[in-house]
């Protein structure tokens, strides 16, 4: 039962410290210079970093975890768990379902996801209000204060409402690729979005500009993977879109168009080409991905 630090600023990245833990680690946050540990309900863990004291706590049913301006640590598990570790003992349930990821605001507001239902606490502990999220499972705070959600089968953003009132209106965001399934999200734990565009839903996306030199061209087909190294295995798929205008300023505004079949299935006119690729693994144990070896765009 061990932390890691490690320097990601060498090359190759170097573990240079270890710190042994009391309990299983599960997740970690720091605050200050204070590692917290959440572990799965055995005891959570407060690790001061200048001298490698460590503090334990009892949260039942530890699960996600968030840590306040003040130094509080909020847990996840069987209800909302309010851990002060300079106090020690026995965290305060403050209430709620069974709760898996936490977050802190910018106001220090605690926001917990339970299954369906999202909640918001003040600081104090007082429970402001709930929001129906679908599977809600991981939750983060965005640059504008307002929370991400990340359910099993699709993505969210909630208006977090003013300081101390309840939680505003969700948008749902899919996690699909472009017109496929739904994955399942398991990525609770990544708002960077590497394990959703790498893991959840792998998919990768090529665009280039072609420059015409021609005002009147009108572009009619898209033919690509001619060449021996390009590879569409089962499972996969790449998609094709393109739009075009007299500038290449212009481009940015424009619609773009699908190629079905290598035809481009509505007018697409102007001087600058641009063509989108979207190659995606659509198979969970499919590891082999698409190639693109070639693209030919053809105008009259």
């Amino acid at each position: 039962m061990k932390a890691y630090e490690v320097d990601l600023m060498l090359d190759p990245p170097e573990i240079v410290r270890t710190i042994a833990l009391p309990s299983p680690a599960y997740g970690f946050s720091i605050r200050n210079n204070n590692l917290y540990s959440s572990a799965l309900g055995s005891p959570v863990v407060r690790v001061n970093l200048k001298d490698e004291t460590k503090t334990t706590m009892n949260a039942p049913g530890n699960y996600g975890i968030g840590v306040d301006q003040n130094g509080i640590a909020w847990y996840g598990g069987s209800g909302l768990q309010r851990c002060d570790f300079d106090q020690g003992g026995n965290c305060q349930n403050v209430g709620g379902g069974g709760m898996s990821g936490v977050a802190v605001d910018g106001f220090g507001q605690v926001w917990a996801c339970s299954g369906n239902t999202v909640y918001k606490f003040a600081n104090n502990g007082t429970m402001l209000g709930t929001v129906n999220v679908p599977n809600s499972y991981g939750i983060a705070i965005g640059h504008d204060n307002d929370p991400r959600v990340i359910g099993y089968y699709d993505a969210y953003k909630i208006a977090a409402g003013a300081e101390g009132a309840p939680p505003g209106a969700v948008t749902t965001y899919s996690t699909a690729h472009f017109g496929g399934a739904k994955p399942f999200n398991y990525t609770y734990t990544d708002f960077t979005g590497f394990a959703a565009q790498n893991i959840s839903v792998k998919k990768g996306e090529w665009t280039a500009v072609y420059d015409s030199n021609d005002i009147s061209a009108e572009w009619t087909k898209l033919l690509a993977n001619k060449e021996p190294e390009g590879k569409i295995p089962v499972g996969t798929t790449i998609t094709y879109h393109a739009r075009a205008a007299d500038t290449e300023a212009e481009l940015l505004n424009m619609p773009w168009v699908e190629v079905a079949d290598e035809v481009i299935s509505d007018f697409v006119g102007g001087r600058f080409l641009e063509v989108r690729a979207r190659l995606v693994i659509e198979t969970d144990n499919v590891m082999e991905s698409p190639v693109l070896s070639d693209i030919c765009a053809m105008k009259i």
